[in-house]
């Protein structure tokens, strides 16, 4: 059920509006049970979409790689860097390029970029 908006155009006679926006016919129209059919669409009429289950890789040319770590090899990194855990940069686990993976937080991932000056880079990121 809509609301109705008091204020300007809306006139003190039950049933009659004074002005001509484009909300009031609206809100008008919907009352009257007539907006179905002049291409205004109820909210209640729409479906619900559901989220898929597992979204898909994402693959463009400016997204770079992601890669989970394995426990063992994100052990040797953090022994090679001489760095722990919380000293490495971020990243949300709500991040697009990483939610088609089975991250869980405290996971590392890594992060490989092509570029045309230095070739590859490779980048670590801790999953927050």
């Amino acid at each position: 059920m809509l609301r109705e908006r008091p204020g300007p155009g809306f006139n003190s006679r039950p049933g009659r509006w004074a002005g001509s926006s484009v909300w009031q016919s609206i809100c008008l129209l919907k009352k009257l049970g007539k907006a179905e059919g002049h291409g205004f669409k109820s909210h209640s009429a729409r479906p619900i979409q559901k989220m898929e289950e597992k979204k898909q890789e994402i693959k463009h040319v400016l997204v770079p790689k992601h890669i989970k770590l394995s426990d063992d090899k994100a052990n040797e990194l953090l022994a090679k860097l001489n760095v722990s855990k919380k000293q490495l940069p971020k990243i949300s686990i709500k991040d697009p390029a990483i939610q088609h993976m089975d991250v869980q937080k405290r996971d590392i991932i890594e992060i490989r970029r092509n570029s045309p000056t230095i070739g590859e880079s490779i980048f670590y990121r801790v999953v927050i």
